[in-house]
């Protein structure tokens, strides 16, 4: 696993942006690329916070539940609500 404390300081990136070896493109294609990688990291440690722990995992999965059965009834009613008609 890689953890934040594992990633190149920003001054890194900072210092490669100001004396650039090449083109200006190819850096911010690096920058870009790092803070993606960071943002991923962010990302793959909520979703492990949200499903890895049971009590999280089981409301979540109420919550699913829930949208799941309004958003099938609104489907239904909005296709046959007009044969319930009395």
């Amino acid at each position: 696993t890689r953890r934040s404390s594992d990633l190149p300081p920003l001054s890194l990136y900072i210092y490669i942006f100001e004396h650039p070896p090449g083109s200006v493109a190819l850096e911010l294609l690096f920058i870009l690329a790092a803070m993606a990688s960071v943002i991923l990291e962010k990302l793959r440690k909520k979703w492990d916070a949200e499903f890895r722990d049971d009590q999280k995992y089981t409301a979540n999965m109420r919550l699913l539940r829930a949208v799941a059965m309004f958003a099938g009834s609104v489907f239904l009613m909005r296709n046959f609500g007009d044969l319930m008609a009395v």
